[in-house]
């Protein structure tokens, strides 16, 4: 089976697979030379309105990293993936994928040596949803003047064994996308809107 990865180079590193399988590297997509059986693209979420007419021309199925972006707006073959930084070296990938792409994708994934979960298809996923709403609640708990970054991010991660504290999980992710999250999010319920002080670091 033939994979093409469409990534940077810091997500290529992160892209983990059995040895034997021929998986080909490729910062664009029109840098594929050889036709692949399935297409990851890697690249920020943002592009995919540029490229997915590109990408739509391949017959075969693509998953593509698309935390925000649901399946309204993605052609019927693409599937979604949380591609975020850091997301791909946790143990657990979390996959949206219609029904009629999933046992193909249950194969490849078994190909790659991956565990998975297939999860319904809303904006964030699920580990985006919450670590969103997490750190959230740490901008408003600042902007109350409840502590300093430093002292929140050293709590959180003593007090609940978290690898990093929220303020540094939205460095590492990007703010940018944390409050395009819950932006998304605040259209289904307003309690997932985004603390003022957060929106005014983004600004």
């Amino acid at each position: 089976m033939q994979v093409a990865v469409i990534a940077d180079q810091n997500l290529s590193d992160q892209f983990s697979h059995k040895d034997g399988l021929q998986v080909a590297h490729y910062n664009t997509v029109e840098a594929i030379t050889t036709p692949p059986h399935i297409i990851f693209y890697l690249h920020d979420e943002t592009t995919l309105p540029d490229v997915t007419p590109i990408l739509s021309s391949y017959k075969c199925p693509v998953v593509v990293n698309a935390v925000c972006t649901t399946f309204e707006t993605l052609p019927v073959h693409f599937s979604r993936l949380n591609a975020w930084p850091g997301f791909l070296l946790r143990p657990i990938k979390e996959v949206s994928a219609r029904e009629e792409d999933q046992a193909f994708l249950v194969e490849l994934f078994d190909l790659l040596g991956w565990q998975y979960k297939f999860v319904a298809d809303m904006p964030g996923l699920i580990a985006a949803r919450i670590i969103a709403m997490i750190i959230n609640e740490a901008w408003f708990a600042y902007a109350d003047g409840v502590s300093t970054q430093l002292n929140i991010d050293l709590a959180m991660k003593l007090g609940t064994n978290y690898p990093y504290g929220p303020f540094e999980w939205g460095n590492k992710i990007g703010l940018d996308k944390i409050v395009t999250l819950l932006l998304s999010m605040s259209e289904e319920n307003s309690r997932y809107a985004p603390a003022p002080l957060l929106l005014k670091q983004v600004d």
